[in-house]
């Protein structure tokens, strides 16, 4: 299995979210689930979890292109503050 997540600074509604990730994974093999306690990334609460089971050649581009399409609607059209999983470990890196 493949995943990687999607996470919403402390404090973001969630009302919306899942309508607008059920709408960007819509026609591919990604599946997801919204955790509303996360903590595993610090100042923020929400994951969006993104997977893919029995993966495919080309999947896993899908699925990190879904995450980025994910958290650009979402500071788009909601205004949340998110970052891919992908993001938060860069700026780790570059610490």
């Amino acid at each position: 299995m493949a995943d990687t997540s999607v996470y919403l600074a402390e404090g973001s509604a969630t009302d919306g979210v899942a309508e607008i990730v059920k709408d960007v994974i819509k026609g591919s093999r990604v599946r997801y689930s919204i955790d509303p306690s996360a903590d595993e990334e610090p100042g923020y609460t929400v994951a969006i979890d993104l997977s893919i089971k029995d993966y495919e050649s080309g999947d896993i581009a899908v699925m990190y292109d879904k995450a980025d399409k994910i958290r650009d609607t979402l500071v788009s059209k909601l205004g949340l503050n998110a970052r891919t999983e992908n993001e938060l470990e860069e700026d780790a890196d570059g610490m």
